[in-house]
């Protein structure tokens, strides 16, 4: 009796072409690769997270729809104000934010980086008081949550320039927000509050 052929058919990894707040988090397999449309760059699957493999020198992302966070004082991502960086890669960036919240206690924000990289910012208020960390003379460590003082509620803005020095890891420059009391409202990241990026390596 002749044995039938068996046939081998290899797993197949997938390749996501969108922009980076439509990538789907369920259903991956390491190795997996997305194209993040809107940053121009390729993301591949580590098991848990996408992650940057490749880079863009000068990257610019705007916010294109105002979020929404009814999560109090527990700090949470923006979904699209992030900037992908390559291991050891040397970079410097420019945040414009527009934000609603209510009146002290208002709004606080930090950022994430990959593991051993290190952040310094500095960021003033063009409304409002200033917090001593706003003080544009001071660099503070960028992933130290930064609490805005307001006088009444409302829309502010807030402009952050920083210096990012990363290590063996790729990953993101990630902006994270939320009030910095929880108050019995909701606070808000406004469209075409954009994050920029300029590689000095």
């Amino acid at each position: 009796m002749t044995k039938p052929e068996i046939t081998v058919i290899p797993k197949l990894n997938k390749v996501t072409y969108d922009v980076y707040a439509d990538f789907p988090a369920l259903g991956n397999r390491t190795g997996d690769l997305a194209y993040a449309t809107d940053q121009r760059i390729l993301y591949y699957w580590n098991g848990a997270a996408w992650t940057a493999i490749s880079s863009v020198e000068n990257t610019i992302i705007r916010k294109t729809a105002d979020q929404q966070s009814t999560t109090g004082n527990t700090m949470e991502n923006d979904t699209e104000l992030l900037i992908p960086v390559v291991a050891n890669e040397i970079c410097e960036f420019f945040m414009w934010l527009c934000f609603y919240s209510w009146s002290d206690p208002a709004f606080k924000y930090a950022f994430t980086v990959p593991a051993g990289g290190s952040l310094l910012i500095v960021t003033g208020e063009l409304i409002g008081a200033l917090t001593v960390a706003s003080d544009p003379v001071v660099a503070v460590d960028g992933t130290t949550p930064i609490a805005e003082i307001l006088v009444a509620a409302c829309d502010r803005e807030v402009f952050v320039w920083g210096k990012y020095v990363g290590a063996a890891n790729a990953g993101n420059i990630q902006l994270q927000w939320a009030q910095n009391t929880t108050v019995g409202a909701n606070t808000y990241v406004r469209a075409n509050s954009y994050i920029k990026k300029l590689t000095i390596n």
